[in-house]
């Protein structure tokens, strides 16, 4: 009996490693996997569209279910804190603004004229940008077989209803609901240079469409 044990768990991992039983990703531990931070976007700067200082607030997690399988340990930064940070790098080198900042704090979740008062004396703002992040998840979808060798999809998905306002005034500037996908093919499996690798094209083009809805669709304030 433990020698049928032995030999079953032997031919399960050479099915692994031979790609034929695809091997889930799993989480590197709280902590422990690859920052989600990258290069942001350095050199091209947009025209100015606000000669004001705008504060990036950390994104609220408002996702119906975590990155994969339930889980969310795959980076070294809680999810929307990361996001909310790479955010800030984005539009800190973009040039939208006369001055950028990062606000470690989510947004108040009654939003009336005190809070907004509130939030542009304490942090010394004209305006804020804060986002919903309604996706930032994982899926992988099965592609076919090659001699025996399954292949799969690794998909990234991140959509966010972001929403930049000016504070003493109460105006929504701009909001709008934006989303990206990007994808890699392997065979089921999933290394810490291949997460880094999904994510940041997914998270940079949408960043880019923020921007330049933002340039381009945002009422003026001066």
């Amino acid at each position: 009996m433990k020698f049928l044990k032995l030999f079953s768990l032997t031919i399960i991992s050479m099915l692994i490693l031979g790609g034929c039983i695809p091997a889930k990703p799993a989480p590197s531990g709280k902590g422990a996997g690859p920052s989600m931070m990258y290069q942001a976007s350095y050199g091209y700067k947009m025209p100015m569209k606000y000669p004001l200082k705008v504060g990036i607030m950390t994104a609220r997690d408002s996702r119906p279910y975590k990155f994969f399988d339930e889980k969310d340990e795959f980076y070294k930064e809680p999810i929307p804190n990361g996001f909310s940070k790479m955010m800030y790098q984005e539009f800190k080198n973009s040039g939208l603004f006369k001055e950028t900042v990062f606000i470690d704090e989510k947004l108040p979740k009654v939003l009336d004229a005190k809070a907004l008062k509130f939030l542009a004396l304490e942090h010394n703002v004209d305006m804020i940008l804060v986002s919903d992040l309604i996706d930032f998840n994982l899926l992988r979808k099965k592609e076919g077989k090659d001699m025996m060798i399954y292949t799969y999809n690794l998909i990234f998905s991140v959509k966010t209803f972001t929403q930049l306002i000016h504070l003493n005034s109460g105006t929504v500037v701009w909001a709008d609901v934006v989303n990206r996908e990007s994808k890699i093919l392997t065979d089921g499996s999933m290394s810490r240079g291949q997460l880094s690798e999904l994510t940041a094209p997914g998270l940079k083009g949408l960043f880019s469409d923020m921007r330049q809805l933002i340039s381009t669709a945002g009422l003026e304030m001066k």
